[in-house]
C-alpha cells in the first residue's frame, strides 16, 4: 500500500513557502482522541511502504494517513514500552523495547525475537537501549548499544558478544560508524573528555570537554548527516565531528533529549521544556534557524518522505507540520491587527488589508506597516493589483492607489468623475463604501460599492450605475470576461452588464436570485462558480443550466465567503472551514 501524507487542505497559493521562518507555524496535532494509544511518545519512523510507526509507553501505533492501528503485548510485542522502530533489509519492522527486549512486524504479524532470553540472562533485566544504536545486518547479526553495558552483537545462532573495549579505553565513549548509522558504546565508567570514533577501519580520539555537566542523565545519541558530519549529544552537550576538522561543541540551556538530521542535512535538537531547535547544515555553533513548540518537551523528531516534519512529545502526543504548510502571523510579529479582511499578491510580496487604516506588506519574512487612511478606525475592505503592479485599496470611505514606489494617492467620490483634489459636491457622496475591486479588460478597474458599481480608468470615474442608469445594487462580487461581459453579484442575485445593457439572471433561474459573495470563471469548460450567503455553491453553465452544491454534497457550510480557482481545483472558503472541489 502506498499513500500520501500530504494533507489535502494545504492552503497553498505558491507564496506561503516564502515565510516558513515565521514564529507561529500551524501544526496538526494528534492525541489519544485521534487514536494514539498514549500521549507519551518516544520515536517516529516511516517504513518502506509509507506507513508511519509511533513508539509509545503503551505499545506501537501504525498510521496510514487516515487512522491509527495500535499494537501491544496482546498482539505479540515483547514489551509495551517501545523506544525505537527500525526496518531491516528484509522489510521486517523491529521494535526495541524497555527492558531490552526485541520484536518485529512482518507479513501482518508481530513476532518476538527468538533470543530475547539471551538478552535477559546475559545483559540484565534493566538495560536501556540507546536511540539509533540498533541495526540488523544482511547475515542476521543484531548490533545494539546499551547504556552502561556497551555495544553488543547477537548472531543468527544466538551468540552474544560484548564489543566495548576493556582497560583504559573503556572509559571513553566509542562511536562506531556503520552504513550511515552511528552506534554508541558506553561502559560502566566513562570520561566525556575522551571520545573515540571508529570509521572505515580508522580510529580517531577527540578531547573536547571543558566544563562540568549540569545533569547526571546517562542517555546519549549520535547521528550522521548527508555530508558525513557526526553529531553527538549527552545531557545539554552538543558536539560535531567532520572528517578533517576540529570538533565543535555547544552547551544548550536545556537538557537535550535527541538529535535528528533532515533531508537538507540540518540538525534538529529536541529539548526538555524548550521545544526543538534547527541548526542549518549541521552548524551547531550558529544561531538556530528555527525554534518551534517552545515550552514543550520534545522526545523525537522525524522527517517523512514528503518532507513533512513530525514532533513527538512526552506528554502531548504528536505535532505534524506538512511541507509548505501554513505559517501564522499576528500582532506579535508586527501586524497592525489580527483581523485580516483581504489579501493581494505582488511579485514576492503578500499585502494584507486589515480591519484598520493600515496595509501590512510581508516580504523576506519581514512585515512593513503602511498607513493608508488618516481616519481612525477605518478599515481596508478590498484590494486589487493592476497591470502596473499598483495596489488599489478600498476602505469604508475612500479609494486609494499605492504605486510600486510606495506613493499613496487618495480619491474621493464625486458625481461624474474622481480626482485626488476634488472639492466636496453637496449633491453627491464624497465617500465610497467599496466592497470589491477587480480589473477591467481595458486596464481600468471596476468598483463594487454599497449601492452601485463603478468603472474607474485613468484616475477618472467614467461610469456609475446609479448615476448613469439609475441602477442601485449592493455589489459584493464583480467579474469581467474577455468579451467585455460584466457579471455582478449582488444582494438580490446575479446580473449581467454588456454593451450598456442590464440583464437580471435571477429571472432566468431562481437559483441566481440568491445573495452572492464571490464569482470565479473557468475558461476550460465555460462555467461560472458562484458563492452565496446561505445557498451553497452555484455552478452556472453559461449556455443553459445552473447546478447547486449544498452541505448534503459535502460542503462544510452553505455560507461561502470566498472562492479561489487554481487549475482544476476550486477552493471554497466558508464560515465553517475550507473545502476543495
Amino acid at each position: 500500500m502506498r499513500f500520501s501524507l500530504k494533507l489535502l487542505l494545504i492552503f497553498y497559493f505558491g507564496l506561503l513557502a516564502l515565510f516558513l521562518q515565521a514564529q507561529h507555524p500551524v501544526f496538526r496535532h494528534f492525541t489519544i482522541d485521534d487514536g494514539l494509544p498514549s500521549s507519551e511518545i518516544y520515536h517516529i519512523f516511516q517504513d518502506s511502504k509509507g506507513y508511519i510507526w509511533i513508539a509509545t509507553n503503551m505499545g506501537v501505533s501504525r498510521y496510514d494517513g487516515n487512522k491509527f492501528t495500535n499494537f501491544d503485548k496482546q498482539d505479540g510485542l515483547a514489551e509495551n514500552t517501545v523506544f525505537e522502530v527500525y526496518e531491516d533489509g528484509s522489510g521486517r519492522v523491529w521494535f526495541v523495547s524497555f527492558p531490552c527486549q526485541l520484536s518485529y512486524y512482518y507479513d501482518g504479524v508481530i513476532h518476538e525475537y527468538r533470543y530475547n532470553d539471551v538478552l535477559k540472562t546475559q545483559i540484565g533485566g534493566y538495560a536501556v537501549p540507546f536511540k539509533f544504536s540498533f541495526t540488523v545486518s544482511d547475515n542476521e547479526v543484531i548490533s545494539l548499544g546499551l547504556m552502561y553495558e556497551g555495544l553488543i552483537s547477537i548472531d543468527k545462532n544466538g551468540k552474544l558478544t560484548k564489543l566495548h573495549p576493556s582497560g583504559k579505553a573503556s572509559r571513553s565513549v566509542h562511536l562506531y560508524v556503520k552504513n550511515n548509522k552511528v552506534l554508541v558504546s558506553q561502559g560502566k565508567d566513562m570520561d566525556l573528555s575522551n571520545l573515540t570514533i571508529h570509521r572505515d577501519g580508522s580510529i580517531k580520539k577527540f578531547y573536547y570537554y571543558d566544563r562540568p555537566m549540569n545533569y547526571t542523565h546517562g542517555q546519549m545519541m549520535a547521528v550522521i548527516n548527508g555530508r558525513d558530519q557526526i553529531v553527538f549529544m549527552q545531557n545539554n552537550l552538543l558536539a560535531s565531528f567532520s572528517e578533517n576538522g576540529e570538533p565543535e561543541t555547544r552547551y544548550m540551556d536545556y537538557r537535550i533529549f535527541g538529535i535528528y538530521p533532515d533531508h537538507k542535512n540540518n540538525i534538529w535538537v529536541a529539548t526538555d521544556k524548550n521545544g526543538v531547535f534547527c541548526f542549518e547544515d549541521g552548524n551547531i555553533t550558529s544561531k538556530p534557524i528555527q525554534h518551534l513548540l517552545k515550552d514543550v518537551s520534545i522526545s523525537a523528531v522525524f522527517q517523512d518522505t514528503e518532507a513533512g516534519m513530525w514532533f513527538a512529545t512526552f506528554t502531548d502526543g504528536i505535532f505534524y507540520l506538512p511541507y509548505g504548510s501554513f505559517s501564522s502571523y499576528t500582532v506579535e510579529e508586527g501586524l497592525s491587527s489580527n483581523n485580516v479582511n483581504t489579501i493581494a499578491l505582488r511579485n514576492k510580496e503578500v499585502i494584507l488589508g486589515t480591519n484598520d487604516e493600515f496595509i501590512n506588506i510581508l516580504s523576506d519574512n519581514k512585515i512593513k506597516q503602511t498607513r493608508i487612511s488618516i481616519t481612525e478606525n477605518d478599515r481596508i475592505q478590498a484590494m486589487n493589483i493592476d497591470s502596473d503592479e499598483s495596489i488599489w485599496i478600498g476602505t469604508v470611505e475612500y479609494l486609494y492607489k499605492v504605486n510600486q514606489a510606495g506613493e499613496i494617492v487618495k480619491f474621493s467620490n464625486t458625481k461624474n468623475k474622481l480626482s485626488s483634489n476634488a472639492e466636496h459636491n453637496e449633491r453627491s457622496r464624497n465617500i465610497f463604501s467599496i466592497k470589491t475591486i477587480t480589473n477591467s479588460v481595458d486596464k481600468g478597474i471596476w468598483l463594487g460599492e454599497s449601492n452601485a458599481f463603478s468603472k474607474f480608468k485613468n484616475n477618472e470615474l467614467i461610469y456609475n450605475s446609479l448615476v448613469v442608469d439609475s441602477v442601485g445594487l449592493r455589489t459584493e462580487a464583480l467579474l469581467q470576461l474577455d468579451d467585455g461581459t460584466l457579471y455582478i453579484g449582488s444582494m438580490n442575485g446575479l446580473w449581467k452588464f454588456n454593451n450598456n445593457e442590464f440583464f437580471y439572471l435571477g429571472k432566468v433561474n431562481s437559483l441566481l436570485s440568491n445573495r452572492i459573495t464571490d464569482i470565479k470563471y473557468s475558461t476550460k469548460n465555460d462555467l461560472l462558480f458562484i458563492g452565496t450567503k446561505g445557498s451553497g455553491l452555484l455552478v452556472y453553465n453559461l449556455r443553459d443550466s445552473v447546478y447547486q452544491i449544498f452541505k448534503s454534497h459535502g460542503l462544510s457550510s452553505n455560507s461561502i465567503s470566498s472562492l479561489l480557482l487554481l487549475g482544476d481545483y476550486l477552493w471554497i472558503g466558508t464560515n465553517y472551514g475550507l473545502n476543495v472541489l
